[in-house]
């Protein structure tokens, strides 16, 4: 995106295009903010791992500085990086406003998640945990679940599963819906109503899709 920002800025300022080339630049600048947001904080886990000596915390500064060292300007490789990408960029959402809906988070992460599945780098318990990091962290978010895919079927998947267990060991202020349709996963569905249940919080809300 910063280098496609970046061309335009270009041509417009080729074309005497004073406040388009403005605009561009601003959005430039928002750009090369974030991405040096990402990265001090790439620098504080290596600094911090630097006079570490518990070698479990060490090991997990350096793997947070490599994360946000690499998805600063690149997309994720793992789950791992996955859910730090989106944690970046709801907090990012949040410099200009109270937040928005972020949309489907089991979508957005499924693809990770069975990659890094099979490469036997995450367990179910850490997929839960991280999410549920992030839900500790964020407070407030607004993700949804389900609701059919591009061909119009259920949308359904493992993450839905993972991402409605993070808010069950947690509950809290997190804002999550399931977008339910008559196709869904009936015991997805039966999970959903059984948190709802539980926690009396008014989460998932259920979403007519």
């Amino acid at each position: 995106i910063l280098e496609r920002v970046k061309a335009s800025r270009q041509k417009y300022l080729a074309l005497d295009n004073q406040p388009k080339a403005a605009y561009l630049l601003g959005l430039q600048l928002i750009c090369e903010a974030v991405i040096d947001f990402i990265r001090r904080h790439a620098d504080r886990a290596l600094a911090l791992a630097a006079t570490e000596t518990d070698p479990w915390q060490k090991a997990t500064y350096l793997r947070i500085a490599e994360c946000c060292a690499h998805i600063a300007t690149e997309p994720p490789r793992t789950y791992y990086e996955g859910v730090q990408w989106i944690h970046f960029a709801v907090m990012m959402d949040r410099v200009v406003g109270h937040g928005n809906g972020y949309g489907r988070l089991d979508l957005y992460l499924i693809d990770l998640y069975r990659q890094s599945k099979a490469a036997g780098e995450l367990t179910n318990e850490e997929a839960r945990e991280y999410i549920t990091e992030m839900y500790l962290k964020l407070r407030g978010h607004f993700f949804s679940m389900g609701g059919r895919d591009a061909d119009l079927k259920d949308a359904t998947n493992e993450m839905s599963y993972v991402v409605l267990e993070g808010y069950d060991l947690v509950g809290d202020y997190n804002n999550l819906g399931v977008m339910w349709h008559p196709d869904i996963d009936p015991d997805f569905y039966a999970y959903a109503c059984d948190v709802l249940a539980r926690h009396g919080e008014s989460i998932p809300v259920l979403v007519n899709y």
